[in-house]
């Protein structure tokens, strides 16, 4: 597992600093998020444990991002998300090297080839309308379940599982909650004080815009990287206490990779 983890982490960490490039050259804003921005204030790297690296993006830079990857060589990555990519079953894009292969063990039944990748969340707006945000969510989230159970291994669940995936399977035309779900990252500001992200649906998670006003570049495995500039506040909504260290027990990837391959090579 161990070699697992750092043939991932090698690989990625040459994934965003190719990223890195390409952003600052087409003067695209990102972010090093969650774990990955936590491992660079705590351990000016990686997470021992940690098997992938996340990174924000404003939803507005979304199309210019595709519109570069389309146009652009960008040597060994790719842009993977529900119109590139088929049966791709993410509510995010990822940035993949086109070198390697990856399955996960919750999509390992899927027909979409991964690849050592990072994960790319655009930062959208929420209205600071109650009744607005409440709809526009429980939507968003509907459409994003949808989307979960559309491709879940079914195997080993519960009998509702089952019948609630094939119902879905059947009635659901999964490309078109993908362009719903695509087009409320990349809508125009309806003036809120607060973003969100794909995989955020509850208010105490919900991130001041004032967070991502600008950025500073610290040290992540020896290389400079953007983070925000309201790093502290961030971490502490995400994980409170961030510095201290979780026990033992806890010190593991919250990914099961099912099997990855490098340059044609399996990686146990």
């Amino acid at each position: 597992m161990i070699d697992k983890i750092k043939s991932l982490q090698e690989r990625e960490l040459a994934i965003l600093i190719k990223i890195d490039d390409l952003f600052r050259e087409y003067n695209i804003k990102y972010f090093l998020a969650y774990g990955t921005v936590l491992g660079c204030i705590r351990h000016n790297g990686f997470i021992p444990w940690d098997d992938d690296i996340d990174i924000f993006i404003f939803g507005r830079d979304l199309p210019k991002i595709k519109e570069i990857f389309r146009s652009v060589n960008t040597g060994f990555l790719r842009l993977d998300d529900y119109d590139t990519a088929k049966n791709y079953p993410y509510s995010f894009p990822k940035i993949v090297d086109d070198r390697t292969s990856l399955k996960e063990e919750a999509f390992k039944l899927v027909d979409y080839k991964c690849g050592a990748y990072v994960d790319i969340f655009p930062l959208f707006e929420l209205s600071d309308n109650i009744l607005k945000r409440f709809f526009s969510e429980k939507l968003r989230y509907m459409r994003h379940v949808l989307l979960r159970y559309y491709y879940i291994d079914v195997q080993g669940r519960s009998l509702f599982v089952k019948i609630f995936h094939n119902i879905i399977k059947k009635i659901c035309k999964i490309d078109r909650i993908q362009d719903k779900l695509y087009k409320t990252y990349i809508r125009e500001s309806c003036n809120g004080s607060m973003y969100s992200e794909p995989t955020i649906f509850l208010k105490k998670f919900y991130l001041p815009k004032s967070m991502f006003d600008d950025s500073v570049r610290m040290l992540f495995e020896g290389n400079e990287f953007s983070i925000p500039i309201d790093y502290d506040r961030f971490l502490k909504i995400v994980y409170g206490d961030y510095m201290k260290l979780p026990p033992v027990e806890k010190r593991k990837s919250t990914h099961i990779i099912h099997d990855l391959m490098i340059n044609g090579k399996s990686i146990e």
